[in-house]
């Protein structure tokens, strides 16, 4: 069940595959600069997060470990990424729009090269989908 990704024109033409990993793809979105692309990506059954340039030619995944790592979201510098991940383990009480068991989901930060992911904000609860606050003018 492969779901890839694609980027386009802002009218929907040329479109340009991404991702061929013949897996999941989800949870694109585009660096500030709007050259790169963060998502995460379930190969070999391990979520984690990966990089690519618009035009798909250089991709580098960024997370490496056994839990999910998913839900990216660009810092305003461009320099990192905010993310959801059950690398510590455990279980939680879930959220009402989700099914049950529900696994530890903690908030990370990790620059581009995927150098020393910080845990920025963890509870016994489940912490889902990071976004950064737009900037103020």
């Amino acid at each position: 069940n492969s779901r890839e990704l694609f980027v386009a024109d802002g009218n929907g033409d040329n479109p340009t595959q991404i991702t061929f990993f013949e897996s999941r793809a989800r949870w694109p979105v585009f660096s500030p600069d709007s050259e790169l692309i963060a998502f995460g990506a379930d190969v070999d059954d391990d979520w984690e997060i990966y990089i690519s340039s618009v035009d798909g030619d250089d991709i580098w995944r960024v997370t490496d470990d056994e839990g999910f790592d998913g839900q990216p979201d660009w810092a305003p510098s461009g320099a990192a990424i905010v993310y959801a991940s059950e690398r510590e383990g455990g279980s939680v009480a879930c959220p009402p729009r989700y099914p049950g068991p529900c696994a530890d989901r903690e908030l990370y930060l990790v620059d581009v090269d995927g150098n020393e992911p910080v845990r920025l904000y963890g509870t016994p609860a489940f912490e889902s989908e990071p976004a950064w606050r737009p900037e103020q003018d």
